[in-house]
């Protein structure tokens, strides 16, 4: 009974958690999680039809495209970078709740999206304060400049930086 009655406590905190600022602890099923890798190749269900978890292990390339295009610079269309990945990283996404294809495993505008850097504690990616208290950082800085140098010409460079 007790069992039940945090299991249905979790879910409610689940279900509201894009109404809800505070962090969220719910460890998910190791048979929700998918690595990236075999998202496209994946075909089978996975045990939880609310949500899946998306995860990507340390040292593990993320694409990463920049759009950048307004009234003064734009990005070259082909500006896709890698990101390494330093430690374990997991998105869990939770679908509708009216979702008809839950073999689908796309993420639509409708999706609530989580991260976490230990499959526990969850935080939306919308929400800058308690994703700064689950990577545990109290502050970054970011910084934009130019350099100039006789053989590279001007360059500019993007600093983004956790202290």
């Amino acid at each position: 009974m007790k069992k039940s009655l945090l299991l249905i406590i979790l879910a409610l905190m689940l279900a509201s958690c894009g109404l809800t600022d505070s962090i969220i602890v719910k460890q998910v099923n190791p048979d929700s999680m998918i690595h990236y890798s075999n998202i496209y190749s994946f075909d089978g269900e996975l045990a939880d039809e609310d949500y899946y978890v998306l995860y990507f292990t340390a040292g593990d390339r993320i694409p990463l495209r920049i759009v950048l295009n307004n009234d003064y610079v734009r990005v070259d269309e082909n500006s896709d970078i890698n990101m390494i990945a330093k430690r374990n990283i997991y998105f869990m996404i939770k679908n509708p709740e009216n979702s008809s294809n839950r073999s689908n495993y796309k993420i639509s505008r409708n999706s609530r999206i989580f991260i976490s850097f230990d499959a526990v504690r969850w935080s939306s990616i919308h929400n800058s304060e308690t994703l700064k208290e689950i990577a545990g950082f109290d502050e970054e800085s970011v910084s934009f400049g130019f350099e100039a140098t006789n053989q590279d010409g001007i360059r500019s460079q993007l600093t983004i930086e956790n202290r």
